[in-house]
């Protein structure tokens, strides 16, 4: 259970604004231990609310000021799932088109004190709430976060953040605009004051989501991707297909198309994109949340244009009679986790090329691809022809 989850099992019952106050809410609870170190004490929880978002759990998104848009950090007061309310929403569920609405409560961030008297620190705190203003948003433009907490000089904790995780949260989130069926109408407005945008100690404007690309270019990449990148005349369209099945698909032409045997082809594609590990990374994280918790894909670390496509890992993971296709990202025995992950389709690839004197029956003991899933997908490719006509095995 994530420490956020915590607070709100312990504050279930409670239903006036003031018990959304993470600030407040955490003194004297005693299911967090403190860690200390030169800079204060840190809190933290010994669990992990897993792949689930939690009403009272911090999360990441944006609002559009003056036409901009800028990170905005808040606490969830309520959860809608088809309109229907609830105390919880799973991650991926989250990235549903018209599923979810957050309502949350804003936060304010301020520069947090400089650890010597005149020194720039890039680390910002939470102080509080913004009083007043809260905000419904689209489960897409949401993400769950999971702050450290530390004391504070008054001997409160806070919410604490690099200024580059706020940074990279403003461009993942940006990003999800630009990858997702959201757009900027869908992201709520809010009139400029001295608490927002969160503004450093010059009094600038920070955490501002540039597009990285002009809207154009933005449009182009949102219909790329409703399309399979190997089909033609005509494309196939993915706009209908779930993670599981675009993974099939694209895992089909990895093993029977010709082209994949010419040098212009990447030697290990991607199963999400078809694009090569130099351009597309895919990294794994791991909830923690008991040994039943299984892989997803960490969107803040993968560079694969297709990160936020969802999928269940375990089922994606096992090959059925409907569903034969056991191709999903594995963390490399060799790399460990910090590297990027290698999809099974490619694992033997990897070992030969990456790891040559690795012994290859050791470390590819379950990872390889059966006979029977090879057949499967042969007939797969037989009855949806994704293989342009007048090509051979």
């Amino acid at each position: 259970m994530n420490k956020s989850r915590a607070l709100a099992a312990a504050f279930q019952f409670r239903t006036s604004p003031s018990s959304t106050d993470h600030l407040q809410r955490v003194q004297g609870v005693s299911r967090y231990h403190s860690n200390g170190d030169e800079d204060g004490t840190t809190l933290s929880s010994t669990d992990s609310a897993g792949s689930a978002l939690y009403v009272n759990h911090p999360i990441a998104t944006l609002l559009l000021c003056e036409g901009n848009l800028f990170l905005a950090i808040g606490d969830v007061i309520c959860l809608k799932v088809h309109s229907k309310h609830t105390d919880h929403v799973s991650i991926s569920l989250l990235n549903e088109p018209h599923a979810v609405q957050v309502t949350y409560q804003l936060l304010r961030l301020i520069p947090a004190p400089a650890d010597n008297a005149g020194s720039p620190n890039p680390r910002w705190q939470a102080s509080g709430l913004v009083s007043g203003l809260a905000r419904t948003v689209a489960g897409l433009l949401v993400l769950p976060i999971n702050p450290n907490l530390t004391g504070t000089p008054n001997g409160t904790p806070a919410f604490t953040f690099e200024g580059e995780q706020l940074l990279s949260l403003a461009m993942a989130l940006n990003e999800r605009i630009a990858l997702s069926h959201a757009s900027r109408s869908d992201v709520p407005k809010i009139a400029p004051d001295v608490q927002y945008p969160y503004r450093n100690n010059l009094g600038h404007a920070c955490f501002l989501a540039e597009y990285t690309q002009d809207d154009d270019d933005s449009a182009s990449l949102r219909h790329d991707l409703k399309f399979c990148p190997l089909c033609k005349h005509p494309p196939t369209s993915f706009d209908s297909y779930s993670g599981v099945q675009i993974i099939t698909h694209l895992s089909v032409y990895q093993l029977y198309d010709p082209r994949t045997s010419r040098h212009d082809f990447p030697e290990e594609p991607c199963g999400l994109c078809s694009g090569g590990p130099n351009n597309c990374k895919i990294f794994l994280v791991k909830p923690s949340h008991g040994s039943k918790g299984t892989f997803q894909v960490d969107p803040h670390r993968s560079t694969c244009p297709r990160r936020f496509q969802t999928f269940h890992y375990a089922s994606a993971a096992r090959s059925t009679e409907f569903s034969p296709c056991t191709n999903v990202p594995l963390i490399c025995k060799l790399c460990g986790p910090e590297k990027p992950a290698v999809w099974r389709y490619n694992y033997h690839h990897h070992l030969r090329t990456t790891h040559p004197l690795a012994h290859l029956e050791e470390f590819c003991a379950g990872f390889e691809v059966s006979d029977a899933e090879h057949e499967a997908m042969g007939l797969l490719r037989l009855d949806a022809s994704p293989v342009p006509h007048g090509a051979s095995p």
